[in-house]
């Protein structure tokens, strides 16, 4: 075994995808394991949702071996001797600094085995990497889960994806206009909607007689800024509960996308029905 990698993916699971995928990468070449945290989604026991069992390199969920871990020392170095040294501030794109420094390692460099390596920041949030889902594996309880949404449905149905929480009044405005014309446009198929925005999805369901309502929906009055920023770090299904988003998105006839990489996920896996058969069989 050739050292670790700390991998924190400090936003939502489209740009976890992404950073997993690099880090295999570097991980591959270098003889490296993972350890994966999402920091959005810490109420979440990853290995309840993801099998890396047959995965390229060794991926350890969960930090509880880090303090095991014997090393020389830290990449990049502003962590000093300790890997939980708290950040000082934040960089423009929300990436963490110490002292000034961002709490990543450079990925075009090779370090000693001895050298623990850290990325504790952002990938590209707008990019979608489906690449990785042709390693990941699902567990059999998540796909009893994913199962239970999909029988709702018939073998034809369509679906929608609204972003909403993050940038409501424009992304709705738009959206509007072009799932009228979606539905028009097959006025008889049932539709499944995803969305980070639950007042949306009542008002959407109460116009619409074909949305039909996500099993994860509930009832919140209230504004917030997104789903895994509000609710990861309480609700246990909140990353699965976006998988399942994902999944039925990919699965439809036809798929209505949105705005950001979470959206672009869905429309690239939603392309690929060989990966997607090979997911959730």
């Amino acid at each position: 075994m050739g050292g670790y990698i700390i991998l924190r993916v400090l936003t939502g699971f489209n740009d976890g995808v992404y950073l997993i995928y690099n880090m295999t990468q570097y991980a591959l070449k270098y003889n490296r394991t993972i350890i994966l945290t999402f920091e959005c989604y810490t109420a979440t026991k990853l290995t309840s949702i993801f099998n890396f069992s047959r995965y390229p390199v060794p991926i350890i969920c969960g930090e509880s071996i880090v303090p095991s871990l014997r090393f020389d020392s830290i990449e990049p170095t502003c962590y000093g001797m300790n890997p939980y040294t708290p950040p000082t501030s934040r960089a423009a794109n929300s990436s963490k600094l110490i002292n000034g420094m961002p709490t990543r390692f450079d990925l075009t460099k090779e370090y000693p085995d001895s050298t623990l390596l850290i990325w504790d920041s952002v990938g590209a949030r707008e990019c979608s990497m489906v690449q990785i889902f042709k390693d990941i594996r699902f567990t059999k309880k998540f796909l009893v889960k994913f199962k239970k949404q999909r029988d709702m449905f018939p073998s034809v149905f369509n679906a929608i994806h609204v972003r909403g929480t993050d940038d409501p009044l424009k992304n709705k405005e738009k959206s509007i206009v072009l799932i009228d014309e979606f539905i028009k446009s097959d006025p008889t198929i049932p539709i499944y909607l995803a969305s980070d925005d639950m007042p949306l999805i009542d008002e959407l369901t109460s116009k619409y007689a074909l949305i039909v309502k996500p099993l994860s929906y509930k009832k919140i009055d209230y504004k917030y800024r997104a789903l895994h920023y509000e609710f990861g770090n309480s609700d246990p299904e909140c990353l699965s509960n976006a998988i399942i988003d994902l999944l039925m998105c990919a699965s439809s006839t036809k798929f209505l996308r949105s705005t950001g990489g979470f959206s672009g996920l869905m429309q690239k896996l939603h392309e690929d029905k060989e990966l997607l058969r090979r997911l959730i069989r």
